[in-house]
């Protein structure tokens, strides 16, 4: 589906949803990661950005493994699935072009077609280098999202957490679909919030979002 043909489909169904939900999309500031402060969760994902950015500098587009590790440690408390550092520099350098084009479907793809590599460990990535335009998809924000449907059904679908059941798909590729899915949805819930909160980014919104589907 393109974007165009989404927005015309989706569009009035979240922003009512979204007025709905505005006080909880608004609360952002509740948001904490790992028993951290906001200011320090924050902080956190900043430097984790300015880390992203600084090592596609010097790595012609890509990230190192160093810098890979820093995000899996930081999300997950352990290193790197892919421990060869050419091979990382190679996935993560054809992620970020795909991304760079608009296509969050392709680049969330290529980072899950490597072993180990899963919904949310790919979108850390994605969505930490541009907190601007971009956000995480785990199993807390497909949670969020569980009562945003159309006709009986979700728009988005909740990827499986560890106290979250979550959605069953058949092919992994299935949850890059939903992530170019949430993209343009927190789009349409920026544009709908922008006037109570000019300076929200689109992470902004996922961590509310996080912070909401609390399992």
């Amino acid at each position: 589906m393109r974007k165009e043909e989404f927005v015309r489909i989706f569009r009035d169904t979240i922003v009512e949803w979204s007025k709905l939900h505005e006080r909880e999309l608004l609360d952002y500031e509740a948001y904490r990661w790992k028993s951290k402060t906001y200011e320090e969760s924050v902080r956190a994902r900043k430097e984790l950005e300015e880390a992203i950015k600084s090592s596609r500098k010097k790595n012609g587009g890509g990230i190192d493994l160093a810098t890979a590790d820093r995000i899996y440690r930081w999300g997950f408390g352990r290193p790197f699935a892919m421990r060869d550092e050419k091979a990382v520099l190679e996935a993560t350098r054809e992620a970020f072009r795909f991304l760079e084009e608009g296509d969050c479907y392709q680049a969330c793809n290529r980072l899950m077609r490597i072993k180990g590599i899963g919904i949310a460990g790919a979108t850390k990535i994605l969505g930490l280098s541009n907190q601007e335009k971009f956000c995480i998809f785990d199993s807390r924000v497909g949670h969020a999202l569980s009562d945003l449907t159309q006709d009986g059904e979700k728009i988005i679908r909740c990827p499986p957490g560890r106290s979250i059941k979550g959605d069953h798909v058949v092919k992994k590729h299935q949850w890059a679909l939903d992530y170019q899915k949430l993209v343009w949805t927190l789009e349409i819930v920026h544009d709908h919030l922008k006037e109570k909160a000019p300076n929200c980014r689109i992470a902004d919104i996922e961590m509310a979002l996080f912070t909401k589907g609390k399992g």
